[in-house]
């Protein structure tokens, strides 16, 4: 029976994840106290999802042919908080059925436990003290630790390093796989996991790149920052500018020595005429000024022309920029805007949002915003103050509405 990848109920787009999905075809003997689980499926997302803390997703599938409704039993962290729990029935969120979950202690060891009445395969999403921590320099340590409440046929432990980091240490024969957006996943897989058994997994990892889109990063690929236009455009007048003066001084240059070479002709014919004694009428002729140059581009009206392309280069950067610039909140007509992204707005989703606080939705629509910038993908959301009905633009190739949609869940602002 295959067992749904864990990571696409997770509240950034994982929807697609393929990778982590597991087949398995193993016989279990039912145990007495609990029924035990043909597979059991951990991945320890190290990001924040919506919920403000990394979550672990757990699934487990029964075996085939236990009967409905059964009892789930899920090992999960000490400390660990619900952040959502259900029954898995297709292949898309959307079919899932949420179930409440009670966190319990059996035997000394914590676990998750939800009643199964439609399905054998279930997952719940949790936060635990510990999850991620600092360990020396820049280094981060992530991970998990639970003890098996029951007999496991096979098992997998994995860890999603978001892009922008790097493993700094790995366990000993971890293996490793590329998912969709640049995520890379370490993993190892356990089999004939016996109750009391410990399941656990851990790594030390580092920061390398701010996320995309984040405040104070660097330009996304393609986008040119404005001084970089203004200073290229100006070097472009500039050389234009030189060249239309060098041409014109060759112009005026040449001009003059034409004139200087028609002086000189009429001066011979002239000299040819007159008398030894006729010296003064050729000092005349000598000393005769010539005409200036006739160039209209003379050097005070170059530096009016590149100051005015300069000035106007700048005004139209500036005005250009203040439209849809990425991280800015804008209002008009009754709606609050902001560019969440560079990414294309392709697909667009309208959602009917709450805010659980006293705020205006001036105030709180930026950490809306914030929300959706953790969603890979998002390119524009906007907020109608007045009936808090929020249109989000998207790339249906980096995400996707259920992704959009339970981050806003997850941070409260849906039902």
């Amino acid at each position: 029976m295959l067992v749904r990848s864990v990571a696409a109920r997770s509240r950034a787009p994982f929807a697609a994840m393929v990778f982590v999905a597991l087949a398995f075809a193993v016989a279990v003997p039912l145990a007495a106290s609990a029924s035990p689980l043909a597979n059991l499926d951990f991945t320890l997302l190290l990001t924040s999802q919506g919920t403000g803390n990394p979550l672990l997703l757990v699934a487990g599938q029964l075996p085939e042919g236990t009967p409905l409704p059964a009892e789930l039993v899920l090992p999960v962290p000490e400390g660990s908080v619900v952040e959502w729990s259900g029954e898995i029935l297709g292949e898309t969120v959307e079919e899932d059925q949420a179930v409440p979950a009670t966190i319990e202690t059996r035997d000394g060891v914590t676990v998750a436990v939800l009643t199964m009445t439609q399905s054998r395969v279930g997952q719940v999403e949790v936060s635990f003290p510990g999850a991620t921590a600092p360990a020396e320099g820049d280094v981060i340590t992530g991970g998990f630790g639970v003890v098996s409440p029951v007999e496991v046929g096979a098992a997998r432990v994995a860890v999603a390093f978001p892009p922008g980091t790097e493993a700094a240490e790995l366990p000993e024969g971890a293996l490793s796989a590329q998912g969709p957006q640049g995520y890379t996943y370490y993993y190892q897989e356990l089999s004939d996991v016996a109750p009391g058994d410990p399941i656990g997994f851990s790594v030390k990892y580092r920061q390398v790149a701010a996320p995309t889109g984040a405040p104070g990063t660097q330009p996304a690929s393609g986008e040119v920052p404005p001084l970089l236009i203004v200073l290229i455009a100006a070097v472009l007048a500039g050389a234009v500018l030189a060249v239309l003066a060098s041409r014109a001084r060759s112009k005026g240059i040449a001009a003059d020595e034409f004139e200087a070479d028609e002086a000189a002709d009429d001066l011979d014919g002239e000299y040819a005429a007159v008398s030894d004694d006729d010296s003064r009428a050729v000092d005349l002729i000598v000393s005769e000024p010539t005409p200036p140059s006739t160039s209209w581009l003379t050097p005070q009206r170059l530096l009016i022309i590149a100051g005015v392309l300069v000035v106007g280069i700048i005004a139209a950067v500036i005005l250009g920029g203040q439209q849809g610039q990425v991280g800015v909140t804008e209002s008009a007509d009754g709606w609050i805007t902001q560019r969440i992204s560079t990414a294309s707005g392709d697909s667009a989703l309208e959602l009917s949002v709450q805010i659980s606080c006293e705020c205006p939705p001036e105030e709180e629509a930026p950490k809306m915003f914030e929300v959706l910038r953790q969603v890979p993908g998002v390119a524009h959301a906007a907020l109608q103050g007045s009936t808090l009905l929020m249109r989000i633009e998207y790339d249906p190739a980096l995400t996707n509405e259920a992704a959009i949609a339970l981050a806003l869940r997850g941070a409260g602002y849906l039902p």
